[in-house]
């Protein structure tokens, strides 16, 4: 697991000093000032499916951040569980608390957020389709709580989480305002704790991408 990390920190260190020293010849030359650059701010809902153990959990969250020359995405995000994740946890809590009480007397509640920040390199950008190479690390908490039916805690375990993730994905459009997003990769949660091989694995992604840019410069700035 370690050589994972190692070679996506690699891709990570390589995909960000392109990024750095691709603009040096625009630095050199005075008349060609930052600003006349493309920048576009974007912001985005992002719903994550990951396969946990046979299982399939949400993520749900979204992001911001800045875009520049249509090639280099920075951003930031924010994640949890959904509510019916978070319920298909209570029957493992269940089996964990069998000694201690009966399964039916037990409730779980099971918490997850994470901060992620974010590089997206697009490699291709055409008419129909677009194809990105998305890079995260992040930081964050996790708590898993048991309790009896009286709503005493029998057993609480809290853990910091350091998500890391790469992958692929693409948006293939359908109109010039919304297109469908598809995207893969793996996630690995470093350090120890609870999270670790639970969420640890393969992930995929899908959904429909509104091109808020498009649409404001199609039917707000056309008004003015």
């Amino acid at each position: 697991m370690n050589l994972y990390l190692q070679k996506l920190t690699f891709i990570f260190f390589v995909l960000i000093t392109n990024t750095i020293f691709g603009q040096a010849d625009s630095l050199q030359e005075p008349e060609k000032k930052i600003f006349r650059q493309k920048l576009n701010f974007v912001i985005n809902a992002d719903f994550r499916q990951t396969l946990v153990k046979n299982s399939p959990i949400t993520i749900y969250g979204a992001y911001a951040g800045l875009k520049f020359k249509d090639k280099h995405l920075y951003s930031l995000g924010y994640y949890t569980l959904t509510d019916s994740s978070k319920q298909k946890f209570k029957a493992q809590n269940q089996r964990q608390a069998a000694p201690l009480v009966p399964p039916k007397q037990v409730n779980g509640e099971v918490s997850l957020w994470f901060l992620s920040l974010g590089y997206t390199r697009t490699i291709y950008n055409g008419k129909i389709f677009k194809i990105d190479i998305p890079i995260e690390i992040g930081v964050g908490e996790g708590s898993n709580g048991i309790y009896d039916a009286d709503g005493q805690l029998l057993k609480l375990t809290t853990d910091n989480v350091y998500p890391m993730q790469a992958g692929i994905s693409t948006i293939i459009n359908v109109t010039r305002w919304f297109g469908v997003h598809l995207q893969g990769g793996e996630r690995f949660i470093m350090g120890q704790s609870m999270f670790q091989n639970q969420y640890s694995g393969l992930y995929y992604t899908f959904g429909i991408n509104l091109n808020f840019g498009r649409i404001y410069r199609d039917f707000v700035l056309k008004t003015d």
